[in-house]
């Protein structure tokens, strides 16, 4: 199994870059500063991917943003996915956050208005290439860059101001893995080393952070239809902490969260594709109540709580 993926992510790779014609529309409309901070040339064809010639759009086009430790390059196995389902370059886009020559590390893992930017510099920017709104598909950290770049406003960290919510801009917003009530690493009792400043109080993972009650401070600001993504036990991000019984991946005013179990954080990006893909494709509306695995969740989550607010 591994073999066949390590090929398929290299014969993804070799053609992640954007297309002439994307390349053009964004310097000709955005600036040539903003078509260099998207196109992430300093990380090869690993920075950037997205754009055939504008003219093959039939479905919604897909903003990918990825987690912390990836980049672009990462996410391409989900564009290889979904060209599988009948997708077209010009459905497909992705940028790479982070610092300049270097993927995201936990040593730079707060949650910059810099990275934010990037990323709403890409949505606006498919959503005015392929003139239609857009679905975004974000994992981990790449959620809460995700859902800040769609919301707006000023950031925390530098007080910049983004300007107004794109909601009307995104037709479907799936997040996967993401810490956005905090996250397991960044906990009372485990902030340590590299991971201090992905923890940080102001923009950081850490519950409570100002960045983390900023993004969900408001509801149903990331697009028409909303949904969360977790698995049981998320090894990274945690499940159920900082004594909130419900799940820290959820999304408040989201649709449905979708449990699944037995994936790895590290790989339930991808291990949910198809899931993704229904979630896209499948409009009926879905049932509000709760499902038996859901209920058995949230017993768990309050559970869980409890037993943390013991250590306090």
């Amino acid at each position: 199994m591994l073999i066949p993926l390590c090929f398929l992510l290299f014969a993804a790779q070799c053609h992640s870059k954007f297309s002439d014609e994307f390349r053009r529309f964004l310097r000709d409309n955005f600036g040539e500063d903003v078509q260099d901070r998207l196109e992430r040339t300093d990380l090869g064809v690993l920075g950037s991917f997205g754009g055939g010639d504008g003219t093959n759009i039939d479905k919604t086009p897909i903003v990918f943003v990825h987690g912390i430790m990836n980049t672009a390059g990462t996410m391409s196995l989900l564009k290889t996915f979904f060209q599988g389902k009948g997708y077209s370059e010009d459905e497909l886009y992705a940028t790479s956050y982070g610092p300049k020559g270097s993927r995201v590390m936990p040593e730079t893992g707060a949650a910059h208005c810099d990275y934010v930017k990037s990323v709403r510099y890409l949505i606006e920017g498919v959503s005015a290439f392929t003139k239609r709104p857009v679905a975004v598909i974000s994992y981990s950290m790449g959620v809460i860059v995700s859902r800040k770049a769609i919301l707006g406003g000023k950031c925390v960290d530098t007080g910049k101001d983004l300007g107004e919510p794109l909601t009307d801009r995104i037709e479907t917003y799936i997040g996967i893995a993401g810490p956005n009530h905090g996250a397991f690493l960044c906990s009372k009792y485990l902030v340590l080393g590299k991971y201090v400043e992905a923890c940080d109080r102001n923009n950081g993972m850490r519950c409570g952070s100002k960045y983390l009650d900023d993004i969900n401070s408001k509801e149903r600001y990331e697009a028409k239809r909303i949904f969360a993504i977790q698995t049981l036990p998320d090894e990274i991000v945690g499940n159920f902490i900082c004594g909130n019984p419900d799940a820290t991946s959820t999304i408040d005013g989201a649709e449905q969260m979708i449990t699944v179990y037995g994936m790895q954080h590290t790989n339930v990006w991808l291990l949910t594709a198809p899931i993704q893909y229904d979630l896209l494709t499948n409009t009926k509306p879905r049932p509000a109540q709760l499902t038996l695995t859901d209920k058995v969740v949230k017993s768990f989550g309050k559970t869980m709580a409890g037993l943390e607010s013991a250590f306090d």
